[in-house]
């Protein structure tokens, strides 16, 4: 993979920090590992409460299912998952998707070395 030189230096000035042992947790289900990313980033960037409906979700992440209904019980199962790692990220369900809440990152920013 090549990176052109503004999108490595747009990684390198915002980075979204992952955990490695939920990458490896999470490593045999391309679903999860979709999840935890888009949860990490959304986390980091988040200002006030957002509600997810299941169909926007599916757009961003799960565009091979083709039915909304079997997408949502695979999402349930991975936050599920993602949750029992990530103990401090708030979520509640809701009509038609879940509630995001403000939650502190996975990884702290503090933790983060750019070398």
């Amino acid at each position: 993979i090549v990176l052109s030189e503004p999108f490595f230096q747009e990684i390198i000035k915002h980075p979204v920090p992952l955990h490695m042992e939920a990458i490896a947790t999470l490593r045999q289900s391309p679903l999860g590992l979709d999840l935890y990313m888009w949860l990490t980033h959304r986390v980091i960037w988040l200002k006030e409460t957002q509600r997810i409906t299941w169909k926007g979700l599916q757009e961003q992440v799960g565009s091979e299912y083709g039915d909304t209904r079997n997408f949502k019980k695979k999402v349930k199962a991975q936050l599920g998952r993602i949750m029992l790692m990530w103990t401090d990220l708030k979520l509640d369900q809701c009509p038609g998707g879940f509630i995001l809440k403000l939650s502190p990152p996975h990884v702290s920013p503090k933790l983060i070395s750019l070398g």
